[in-house]
């Protein structure tokens, strides 16, 4: 699939929409509509008034993005060995043995690079291009050459994002 995900993938929009509309499928079509704007908007202010709070207690990320960098650091971060060629890039080899062919196992190498200009990096396993969230061989990377996992988060999944986008005025206005 072409372009980032940012960790989050839908089989189709259209499924999703049904399932979030049940009750508004059966209204009359001005009714629907109507209600379907209310809903969206009430969403659009709980979801800044929880940024808003969690900006407020200091935090920089939903907690969403936390639990998925938490997830590659416990599952893959803590069980890699690191071989540093520079500060910039650097061989990850997972400590568990994966079988490759008909009984053959061996441990996965990964090579990952990192962009200290742009603030972004790869991964041959290829999380990190995808979603821009630092895969578990890149933190394991991070960690060995002592770089910040956080500072290579794109800005679109910090919380100001998240506030900024759900604290436009005129997206809630009506022609």
């Amino acid at each position: 699939m072409a372009g980032r995900h940012y960790g989050f993938r839908t089989s189709n929009i259209v499924e999703s929409l049904n399932s979030l509309f049940l009750e508004e499928r059966e209204m009359p079509i001005v009714v629907m509509l109507d209600a379907i704007l209310h809903r969206v908007m009430d969403r659009r202010f709980e979801r800044l008034q929880v940024a808003n709070k969690l900006i407020a207690a200091g935090q920089q990320f939903p907690p969403s993005m936390l639990k998925v960098l938490a997830t590659f650091e416990f599952h893959t971060a803590r069980n890699n060995q690191v071989e540093r060629s520079s500060i910039r890039e650097g061989k990850v080899t997972e400590d568990a043995l994966v079988e490759v062919t008909f009984g053959r196992m061996e441990r996965r190498e990964r090579t990952v690079l990192l962009d200290y200009t742009n603030m972004t990096g790869s991964c041959t396993c290829g999380r990190f291009q995808e979603n821009g969230i630092p895969c578990g061989h890149a933190l394991a990377f991070m960690t060995h050459v002592g770089a910040v996992p956080y500072a290579f988060i794109p800005a679109i999944l910090k919380l100001t994002a998240m506030r900024d986008s759900y604290n436009d005025e005129e997206a809630g206005t009506l022609m």
